[in-house]
C-alpha cells in the first residue's frame, strides 16, 4: 500500500488542479458573454446606421423635389411677366398715335422685356427623375395631342384669354399670337391649344414652325411719297405710315416731302423729333433727294 502522506498529497494536487479548470471555463465564459454583447452592440449600429441612411436619402429627394417646384414657379412666375410687358410693350406701338408715350418710356418698357429676358433664361432648367419625366411627356403628348400649327385657337394663361396662333419661332419656344386687336409673342408654356384649325378644300396646310417675322404683316413700302400734300393730311399718313413700318420690323424708311417752300420738310421733321418709334433722321445723300428726302431710322 502506497503511503498516507502520498495519497494526501495527490489529493490535494488534484484539488488545485480541479480549481484551475473552473477558474478557466468562467473565464471562457465572461469572454463569450463580452464577444456577444459587443455583436449585439455592432448589430443595433449597423441598423442604426441604416436607418439615418435612409432618412438622409428621404431627405435628399424631398430637397430635390422643393428645388424643382421652386424653379419650376419662378419659371413660369418670370415667363407670365415677360408676356405682360411684351402684351404691354406691342399695344404701344398698335396705338401709339393715341398714347402721349415718350421715347425714355418707351425704351424702359424695352429694357424691362430685355430684364426679363435674361431672368428667364438665367433660372435652369431642373432635372427630373426618368420615372417623372416619363410620366410627364405622356402627359403633356395626350393634353397637346401633338404640335401646335399655325391657326390653332389657344388660351394665353397669363391674361386667360383665347387667341388665334400666328406663327412660332425657329425653336419652337415663343409664338405670337392675335388676341382680339392685339397682336404679342408669347413663350409657348404659356398657351393651352383649345383646337385645331381645319384648313378649307384645296388650301395647303400651313407650317408649324415658321421665320420669327410672318408672312401676314403688314405690307409697307420702304418709302412714303408725300410732295404736294398739305401738313395735317401728310402728318396724319406720316403716324399711320411709321406705325406699319415699326410693326413690320423695318429699321428705317424714306420720307419724300421735296424741297419747295420748305414748310412741310419742317412740319415733318418737327414730328419726327418728337416720335417715340424714332430713334435718328437725316436728309438724304445729294444723289438720293438731299434736303427733299428725309431718311429716319426706327428704334424697333
Amino acid at each position: 500500500m502506497l503511503d498516507d502522506r502520498i495519497i494526501e498529497r495527490g489529493r490535494e494536487f488534484l484539488g488545485s488542479a480541479g480549481v484551475r479548470m473552473e477558474n478557466l471555463l468562467e473565464g471562457l465564459q465572461s469572454e463569450r458573454k463580452a464577444v456577444e454583447d459587443e455583436r449585439f452592440h455592432l448589430n443595433m449600429e449597423r441598423v442604426e446606421a441604416e436607418y439615418q441612411r435612409k432618412q438622409l436619402e428621404e431627405e435628399r429627394h424631398r430637397l430635390e423635389e422643393q428645388r424643382v417646384k421652386v424653379l419650376n414657379e419662378a419659371r413660369a412666375q418670370a415667363a407670365r411677366e415677360l408676356d405682360e410687358v411684351r402684351a404691354s410693350l406691342a399695344k404701344v406701338k398698335v396705338d401709339v398715335s393715341r398714347v402721349n408715350m415718350t421715347r425714355e418710356r418707351l425704351g424702359e418698357a424695352r429694357q424691362r422685356v430685355q430684364d426679363l429676358e435674361d431672368k428667364v433664361t438665367r433660372i435652369p432648367e431642373p432635372r427630373r427623375s426618368s420615372r417623372r419625366a416619363g410620366a410627364d411627356a405622356e402627359a403633356i403628348s395626350e393634353a397637346s395631342q401633338g404640335p401646335l400649327k399655325i391657326g390653332d385657337t389657344v388660351r394665353v394663361l397669363s391674361f386667360g384669354q383665347n387667341a388665334e396662333l400666328l406663327g412660332l419661332s425657329a425653336d419652337r419656344s415663343e409664338a405670337d399670337v392675335q388676341m382680339g386687336p392685339l397682336r404679342i409673342r408669347v413663350n409657348v408654356d404659356n398657351l393651352e391649344r383649345l383646337g385645331k384649325r381645319q384648313p378649307a378644300a384645296g388650301e395647303r396646310a400651313a407650317p408649324s414652325v415658321v421665320l420669327p417675322r410672318y408672312e401676314d404683316r403688314p405690307e409697307v413700302a420702304m418709302q412714303l411719297d408725300m410732295r404736294g400734300w398739305r401738313v395735317d393730311a401728310a402728318l396724319e399718313e406720316l403716324e399711320t405710315y411709321l406705325n406699319d413700318a415699326a410693326m413690320s420690323g423695318m429699321s428705317s424708311v424714306r420720307i419724300v416731302h421735296g424741297k419747295g417752300t420748305g414748310a412741310l420738310r419742317a412740319a415733318v421733321r418737327e414730328h419726327l423729333a418728337h416720335h417715340p418709334l424714332v430713334k435718328s433722321y437725316t436728309s438724304a445723300p445729294p444723289q438720293e433727294g438731299g434736303d427733299g428726302v428725309t431718311i429716319v431710322k426706327l428704334s424697333v
